[in-house]
């Protein structure tokens, strides 16, 4: 599985948590979509994938931030990232 793909998985998996996609010109809200996140990732070369969870006072914590380049090797379609608990336990699992 791309590594993109699992990401989005693993943070669609936590009720509280949502996505956020950065196509390079604007924030793209993709809620609790997996088929949203996917398709709006895939729709450019390169983009900036945030993992976020929202807390009772209804502002959200960012857990992580990804440069996800989709179309390159599966193990590498995640290029960079923050270094956060929540990323580690990502790329851990």
């Amino acid at each position: 599985m791309k590594a993109y793909l699992h990401l989005i998985k693993h943070a669609l998996a936590e009720s509280d948590t949502f996505i956020n996609v950065h196509d390079g010109e604007e924030w793209v809200s993709c809620k609790r979509s997996y088929k949203d996140a996917k398709e709006t990732v895939e729709s450019v070369e390169e983009c900036t994938v945030s993992v976020r969870r929202r807390n009772p006072e209804s502002k959200s914590t960012v857990l992580g931030r990804f440069l996800v380049i989709p179309f390159n090797d599966p193990e590498e379609t995640v290029a960079d990232y923050t270094i956060t608990d929540w990323s580690d336990a990502w790329n851990d699992e």
